[in-house]
């Protein structure tokens, strides 16, 4: 029987199950090999799937999530679904990507970064002939590198991680030089 704490935060225990509620977004407790940590949990809803660290919370030094690195497939997709999560919420991008349909370009964003970071040869493709047509400038680039550079902080660190920042800043600047964004 899950207990409650009648606050804005509010405590959920449950047998064998932790999870900490702070202003709607929730935390599961996790333990391994005699470390406790807190991660953002992921939750379904009619929207598709929705992570708590997408809505900016400031967490407690304490509850701070320890990191590892990105090395597998999985790892890929926590980032992207992440990322883009914040990217549709965006009040700069959202408008700019409204027309996408996530469920068919999400694989597709899985396959790029899985063939960038973890050299899997699973995209094939041009992604900077998909972004021409956009209306975008570059203060676009500098909000998706800040996103993106926030979700990679938020859920890893490592040599991968520090990688995939440094490609997507080189991303950002040779789309921006081929779409003469860059005076």
């Amino acid at each position: 029987m899950p207990y409650s704490c009648q606050s804005k935060n509010e405590l959920f225990i449950s047998k064998g199950y932790n999870s900490l509620s702070i202003y709607g977004s929730r935390y599961d407790l996790w333990t391994s090999k005699s470390k406790t940590f807190w991660i953002p949990a992921i939750t379904s809803s009619s929207k598709g799937v929705v992570s708590p660290s997408s809505r900016n919370i400031q967490i407690d030094e304490q509850m701070k999530v320890e990191n590892k690195d990105i090395s597998k497939r999985e790892d890929i997709k926590i980032l992207v679904d992440r990322f883009y999560e914040k990217v549709k919420s965006d009040k700069l991008l959202g408008p700019v990507f409204s027309h996408v349909d996530w469920p068919h370009h999400l694989p597709i964003m899985y396959n790029f970064w899985s063939s960038m970071l973890l050299g899997d040869q699973t995209y094939s493709g041009n992604p900077l002939q998909k972004h021409l047509h956009l209306q975008i400038g570059r203060e676009h680039f500098s909000r998706w590198l800040e996103l993106f550079k926030e979700t990679v902080n938020e859920n890893f660190q490592g040599e991968i991680a520090e990688d995939a920042m440094k490609r997507a800043d080189s991303i950002a600047g040779i789309f921006q030089y081929k779409m003469g964004l860059n005076t």
